[in-house]
């Protein structure tokens, strides 16, 4: 069973970042058998506050948090989960528009660890454009 939620709708996180948009679309985009662009996207709570704090690019540029009270009863995680959406509107672009890779999760000591025992799913959804 999938929980969770998707960009903000679920209440709670905090964006801090005035120039970053939730849900918005990340440029530069690659093109196929062009150039290639990626993004770092971290996850990762503050030890002082508890706050679970999400960052983009190189530079780790602070996007927001999630407060800590959000997540009171949680020990531990046994699951971890990563996703994305793309918006193709080429059928021939099937398996040819994203990945990702260089998974890693931080550990109690917090430091980044790699991921093990990686299990793909995969769903394609197909929307008829008008």
């Amino acid at each position: 069973m999938l929980t969770g939620c998707y960009n903000l709708w679920c209440p709670g996180f905090i964006q801090t970042s005035d120039t970053i948009v939730i849900g918005g679309s990340i440029t530069p985009i690659s093109a196929f058998e062009g150039n290639q662009f990626e993004i770092t996207i971290s996850i990762w709570k503050d030890r002082k506050s508890g706050n679970w704090w999400l960052s983009l690019g190189s530079n780790h540029s602070l996007v927001g948090y999630w407060p800590a009270a959000i997540f009171a009863n949680l020990a531990y995680a046994d699951d971890v989960q990563w996703g994305g959406e793309i918006v193709n509107s080429n059928i021939s672009g099937f398996g040819k528009v994203s990945y990702i890779r260089n998974l890693e999760i931080v550990d109690n000591n917090n430091e980044f660890q790699p991921v093990q025992d990686i299990k793909g799913l995969v769903r394609f959804i197909q929307e008829s454009l008008l």
